[in-house]
């Protein structure tokens, strides 16, 4: 039950017994029922598929909470289905139904979309709570800083950024959160000029020959 995450049914199949007798069995001897979540054989999320978590959440990733688990998301339109394809590739088997379809409607009409999305799990709880330190919106915690490789920095840029005439990267979190992004930056020897447009978002600009050609240096091995 626990080792080879057989449920209950197949070990009585398997035993030759009603189900009823190895459901108590398992209460006496104290094995604990296992989540139906926890059952996804998924890969830890470590080294490379940490920085990319990291990465996308610091631009368009969301994690959500439910009692026990919790799940990643993220949404591109369509013109970037290629880029969310190669994310899923990366994240493995924590995406099983591959990308689905989303609509976005505002005022000027329908725009088609598309969504990654990982199974629930008790592993990506930390993360949330890394992220979502309180209720509301995500926020950027100091313990982010010492996570950002220049594999996260890339994904980050993939993101938010755009390639301008200076690199740049739009960021919409609020004041204690850009802090934390500045740190980030300072980590590589990074000093974006930060250009606010509508309050709290605005843009990190790479501006300056030296800073560009450091901030591309870093990302540009990373790009799909």
């Amino acid at each position: 039950y626990l080792g080879s995450k057989f449920t209950d049914a197949e070990i009585a199949g398997q035993v030759g017994c009603p189900l009823k007798h190895i459901r108590r069995w398992r209460h006496r001897w104290g094995i604990e029922t296992i989540c139906r979540t926890e059952r996804h054989e998924v890969p830890p999320i470590e080294g490379r598929l940490q920085s990319i978590l990291v990465g996308s959440m610091l631009g368009d990733g969301r994690i959500s909470k439910s009692t026990h688990v919790a799940r990643y998301t993220e949404n591109h339109c369509e013109d970037q289905r290629d880029y969310l394809e190669w994310k899923s590739k990366e994240w493995g088997s924590w995406i099983q139904l591959g990308l689905r379809p989303v609509t976005w409607k505002t005022l000027g009409g329908e725009f088609p979309g598309c969504r990654c999305e990982t199974v629930s799990h008790v592993a990506m709880l930390p993360w949330h709570g890394l992220f979502y330190p309180e209720p509301g919106p995500k926020r950027l915690q100091s313990q982010v800083v010492n996570l950002v490789d220049s594999l996260a920095l890339a994904i980050w840029f993939m993101d938010d950024g755009s390639s301008g005439w200076w690199p740049r990267i739009t960021f919409g979190m609020g004041p204690d959160s850009r802090e934390v992004a500045q740190a980030i930056f300072r980590k590589f020897s990074l000093n974006p000029k930060w250009d606010l447009k509508k309050y709290p978002t605005g843009e990190f600009i790479f501006e300056g020959e030296d800073q560009a050609h450091l901030f591309i240096s870093l990302v540009k091995p990373h790009m799909p």
